[in-house]
């Protein structure tokens, strides 16, 4: 049991890890019209770029990077992240003996 909670608290950081990677990462987005194409930097999908943050006469880019910062794999990673604590809650839990060290028998 001991090595299936190190392997659950294991999970359960490398779950927070991904999730923090993907949160706070620079999210961008290639706009494309005709054959002329831009990037654009979104900010984070933990922290977006306001209206304001893009300049004036930009209108047009923040508009197109409301919504489409994914934060998908940040989600599922917090979502992981609890199965491996629901794991470590499991493999913590104390087995009575039956020689009574531990508990009644």
């Amino acid at each position: 049991m001991r090595m299936a909670r190190i392997g659950a608290f294991i999970f359960t950081a490398a779950s927070l890890v991904v999730a923090a990677i993907s949160l706070l990462g620079p999210a961008k987005q290639t706009i494309c019209i005709g054959r002329e194409c831009s990037t654009v930097s979104c900010g984070s999908p933990a922290f977006p770029k306001a209206l304001i943050d893009f300049g004036p006469g930009k209108a047009e880019d923040a508009a197109n990077c409301a919504g489409s910062t994914p934060a998908t794999i940040g989600l599922y990673g917090v979502v992981l992240a609890g199965v491996g604590l629901g794991a470590v809650a499991l493999t913590s839990r104390r087995a009575t003996r039956s020689n009574g060290v531990g508990g009644e028998t």
